[in-house]
């Protein structure tokens, strides 16, 4: 009875690990292969996601500069600058012209919170809204800078702070440019130095995040100044925080990193060659590995079922083959007991190798 029923098991045994091992082999190896994929698949769309994102502020920020080339480029503004003479002043005050001009300008002045313009000598003549008219140009920080500029836009990172006005509460930061002549009846005097412009802008209507476009993806999309504090981005709470300086290392893109306790896929890029930002795509890992999760376990509920109509065969075999020796056992223990009139009917191929 024992030799029967080891015989049984272990057939039933080596039937099960036969079928086990190759179903957890391929369960082990679609799981590599389709989280791989599922990497590979997100890396993809989250650099389609940076680039968009990229792409879309590059774009409002040439409409900045539309905007204050209007401005500092406009006939009006371009003579009273050339005619300002700090020390005469033989003409009336030209704040209200100055004023007129920097209205008429593109319709990129939604992003801004004002536009203010200053003679060479550091005069502040107009400005979009109010401002301190007594304070000179170079009083402050960024005069120096301006000063020593070609007329690029020069962006100024401690300006970055989070306020509150009619729009609500957003961040903005400030910038200057250098003003130049671009009109003059001595052409001689064509690109000699004028004034600057000085200016604040609205940070979340330049970056202008969906929240929920980006949320439903599984992703968390950030605007990095170079100083690593966050500019704006899906997640409203993290605006001017500081992100981790050292996940914007190259050797750090596209890898999974550690953000706000959670594992996510970091992907990054520069926003503009014109300002230091970076454009951060943060995609959960979770996320990532969902439809992978599915997968494996629509592969594992299939092998379940496998295995499970695989052990009632082997067991209906296993039974096949043991009942054959259990009746032989039983007809060599009668034949021990004395009784040689047995005769053996079922041929079962067992005897037959011998």
């Amino acid at each position: 009875m024992n030799k029967e029923m080891t015989l049984r098991n272990r057939f039933i045994l080596t039937s099960y690990l036969s079928i086990v091992f190759p179903v957890i082999l391929i369960c082990v190896v679609s799981y590599v292969l389709l989280s791989g994929n599922s990497r590979k698949f997100a890396v993809q769309a989250s650099n389609e996601v940076v680039q968009q994102k990229s792409g879309d502020i590059n774009t409002k920020l040439q409409g900045l500069e539309v905007t204050l080339r209007d401005v500092i480029y406009s006939p009006e503004l371009q003579k009273i600058l050339s005619a300002w003479d700090p020390e005469t002043r033989d003409k009336p005050y030209p704040r209200e012209s100055v004023d007129h001009t920097i209205s008429l300008a593109s319709n990129s002045l939604y992003m801004m919170h004002n536009i203010v313009i200053f003679s060479l000598d550091g005069e502040m003549i107009g400005s979009m809204f109010e401002f301190d008219p007594e304070r000179k140009a170079d009083s402050y920080p960024w005069y120096e800078a301006a000063a020593e500029s070609n007329g690029e836009t020069i962006w100024l990172k401690d300006t970055v702070e989070m306020i509150r006005d009619n729009y609500g509460l957003h961040m903005s930061i400030s910038g200057v440019k250098k003003i130049r002549s671009v009109y003059d009846s001595d052409v001689s005097r064509i690109g000699r130095d004028l004034g600057y412009a000085y200016f604040t802008m609205n940070l979340d209507s330049l970056l202008n995040f969906n929240q929920l476009e980006y949320v439903s993806q599984g992703r968390k999309v950030f605007v990095v100044a170079g100083d690593a504090r966050i500019l704006g981005g899906s997640d409203l709470r993290q605006r001017g925080s500081r992100f981790d300086a050292a996940l914007l290392d190259k050797s750090r893109n596209n890898t999974y990193v550690t953000f706000d306790g959670q594992k996510y896929l970091l992907t990054f890029g520069p926003t503009d060659p014109s300002v230091d930002w970076y454009t951060v795509c943060l995609t959960e890992r979770s996320y990532i590995l969902k439809d992978a999760h599915t997968a494996i376990i629509s592969c594992g509920g299939v092998a379940v079922v496998l295995l499970a109509v695989f052990c009632y065969i082997s067991v209906r075999n296993a039974e096949s083959l043991s009942r054959p020796i259990k009746r032989l056992q039983k007809e060599f223990e009668m034949v021990e007991e004395g009784n040689f009139d047995i005769e053996i009917k079922e041929k079962t191929g067992i005897l037959e190798g011998g």
